[in-house]
């Protein structure tokens, strides 16, 4: 018995992997575009509704928008005098189940991080076959940064949405214009406030992203450029970082002989000048470049240990004679000073 069984078993599997594969003809408008003789062109509306928060750490930025996609389906038209209107809405969930039955373009965000929370989401379908999307979300977005001015630096932020499926000679992403072209104030919400950030314009742009496969896929990117306020770090670590060094400088003040209490001084300046450079690497990713305020730790250190030899000098110096001990403290003084001055003038203004 039990080897009947097994010949009826082994019979099925042998029947059924050389059944040949038979697709249901009822998916055609699920499964492909309507349009087969050339890409379907889909419209990217994109409105961006607030920036909780950029992380240079990261090179991520958190942000709430809003965007549409609008396509047409002739095989999604109805007779809207038998429906009672022109169109068909599909809110929420009701959303989700009719993309599962209909072809959609799979328009998603390419660069989220994470998970994006969906806040609400619409489905519309009109009689002539046009059909609309629209989503509401909110997450983390990756987004590289240029940060060798930090913190003067700008930065251009982006939303880039592009077809999960479909590639460029099968979907074609097409940006809606904007009232203007050189702001982009359409895209963004007019009493958006970004904290310890100033927003300078929003712009739209759809190009091919090609990827190592071969395939190239229509992208709908929007930038949003951002300028940094720099005051919290001029504020919290620049103008503590000069007055640090300047207490530095009074050593060359002091009598030869407290070489003790100089080295003291300038190490207690080192360790306050290490605790904040160590502060403001939070705030920055682990890049291979030079920052800004990245010179001026290093102009800072440097001149700690041109203040640390120099007493050292002066202090056998004055064993020889005493005057010229004074006279090299004297315009160590001023040179270290002005050129402190000079160098932190040159980091930061000149471009």
């Amino acid at each position: 018995m039990r080897a009947l069984v097994a010949g009826l078993i082994w019979l099925g599997v042998i029947a059924s992997a050389g059944a040949e594969f038979a697709p249901d003809p009822a998916r055609r408008t699920v499964d492909l575009p309507p349009d087969r003789h050339g890409p379907v062109p889909v419209l990217v509306d994109f409105f961006l509704l607030d920036i909780a928060s950029v992380n240079g750490a990261a090179e991520t930025f958190g942000a709430s928008l809003y965007f549409d996609v609008k396509w047409k389906d002739s095989r999604m038209a109805f007779d809207a005098a038998k429906f009672g209107a022109d169109r068909a809405l599909y809110p929420g969930a009701a959303a989700d189940t009719q993309l599962d039955q209909m072809w959609s373009p799979q328009v998603d965000v390419a660069n989220i991080s994470g998970d994006p929370q969906v806040v609400d989401r619409t489905l519309t379908i009109f009689a002539d076959g046009t059909v609309e999307y629209e989503v509401r979300l909110s997450g983390e977005f990756s987004s590289a940064m240029e940060l060798s001015r930090f913190p003067f630096d700008r930065q251009r932020l982006s939303v880039k949405l592009e077809s999960f499926l479909w590639n460029k000679d099968e979907v074609q992403l097409v940006a809606s214009g904007a009232d203007d072209p050189k702001t982009g104030r359409r895209h963004v919400n007019e009493s958006l406030v970004v904290r310890d950030w100033n927003l300078l314009s929003v712009s739209s742009a759809v190009d091919t992203e090609r990827y190592v496969t071969g395939d190239g896929y229509s992208r709908f990117s929007s930038t949003i450029e951002v300028q940094r306020n720099p005051w919290f770090y001029i504020w919290s670590v620049l103008f503590p970082l000069v007055l640090v060094t300047f207490f530095a400088f009074m050593c060359f003040f002091w009598d030869q002989e407290t070489l003790t209490e100089r080295v003291a001084q300038v190490l207690t300046c080192l360790l306050t000048v290490t605790a904040q450079s160590l502060a403001v690497s939070g705030d920055l990713p682990k890049i291979s470049y030079f920052t800004r305020i990245d010179y001026a730790f290093l102009l800072t250190y440097i001149v700690l240990l041109v203040v640390a030899v120099e007493s050292i000098y002066a202090k056998f110096l004055n064993e020889r004679n005493h005057v010229l001990a004074d006279r090299i403290d004297y315009r160590a003084a001023w040179v270290a000073s002005l050129a402190y001055i000079a160098g932190m003038a040159a980091v930061f203004w000149v471009p």
